[in-house]
């Protein structure tokens, strides 16, 4: 099988990095030529808490339409998928099948619009990675991945989707209603990311914060209440107990909004708790935790650009 990871940020370089090491095909596809350049002679160097390696991949800035890639798995940040969503519908052959694990709601639909339902894959996963440098990245965590139908159940292909990556060290798992479970990781992003990079802070330390399980459990509430009016039931104690248990599981990492805050880049917040906050408002409701914070960090990005 030949893969094509689509994004050279923490992500993306570790995906590539991990399936490349553990003896796949894949490549590597960046927009930047100076990351092209890079990872072509250096290959993608990972770092773990107890080992570190480099990955050889072939790298591109180009997607040729007569090359057929089995998978074409998507990890560049919420706010290019549009764009990115329209090269791939006119460049990417159209018998490779596209898998999306972005943060935030919205990207397998905007992915769907251009390559049509039958061949996007939403997904998510709880890989935690933080770029070192243009071809290096610290592997914090490595969390289970998991994907799904767009529509309907899952399928023999899905399933063999799953068991690929799994044999090529990324843990993949199979949903049978993966959009629950996009919500469900919206929570965990909307709780993690704006709260470190507020407090510029890594995972392990945002629960030394006083009083800051209060605020987590509004941010919960607020996300469970919208989750409710679009369809998905979710039982807050067991919500929060698994958000507990991934803050602390992936302690070392530090979650990419605070790395894009401190390289003074544009953030998602828009794709988590400001989606929320727009979903929300379809139906009259107020969520002012999430609110804030969606505004605190607009303004953190503002004051960076000055």
């Amino acid at each position: 099988m030949e893969i094509l990871v689509i994004g050279a940020g923490a992500l993306g370089l570790l995906i590539a990095g991990l399936i490349s090491h553990n003896g796949g095909k894949v490549t590597l596809f960046s927009r930047r030529s100076d990351a092209v350049e890079y990872i072509s002679r250096n290959g993608i160097k990972i770092v773990a808490q107890n080992i570190d390696y480099v990955s050889r991949v072939k790298c591109t800035s180009v997607i040729e339409r007569d090359k057929k890639y089995d998978l074409a798995i998507v990890t560049v940040k919420s706010y290019d998928t549009p764009e990115i969503a329209k090269l791939l519908g006119e460049n990417l052959n159209t018998d490779t099948q596209v898998l999306t694990i972005q943060n935030g709601l919205g990207n397998a639909e905007t992915l769907a619009r251009h390559l049509g339902q039958q061949r996007v894959y939403p997904g998510i996963t709880m890989q935690s990675s933080t770029r070192l440098g243009i071809n290096e990245v610290y592997h914090a965590f490595n969390g289970l991945t998991i994907i799904g139908e767009y529509a309907g159940p899952p399928t023999e292909r899905t399933k063999m989707l799953a068991d690929y990556l799994s044999r090529h060290g990324v843990p993949t798992g199979v949903s049978e209603n993966i959009w629950r479970d996009l919500w469900f990781k919206l929570m965990v992003n909307s709780v993690i990311n704006p709260l470190t990079a507020i407090m510029r802070v890594k995972n392990k330390n945002l629960l030394e914060v006083p009083s800051v399980d209060l605020l987590i459990r509004n941010i919960l509430s607020e996300i469970i209440s919208v989750a409710k009016l679009h369809g998905h039931e979710f039982d807050f104690d067991e919500c929060y107990e698994k958000v507990i248990k991934i803050i602390k599981d992936s302690g070392d990492n530090k979650s990419s909004m605070l790395q894009d805050i401190e390289n003074k880049r544009r953030t998602e917040i828009d794709n988590l708790n400001g989606m929320v906050v727009s979903l929300a408002s379809k139906y009259g409701l107020e969520i002012p935790v999430n609110n804030a914070l969606t505004v605190i960090i607009k303004g953190i990005e503002r004051t960076a650009k000055q």
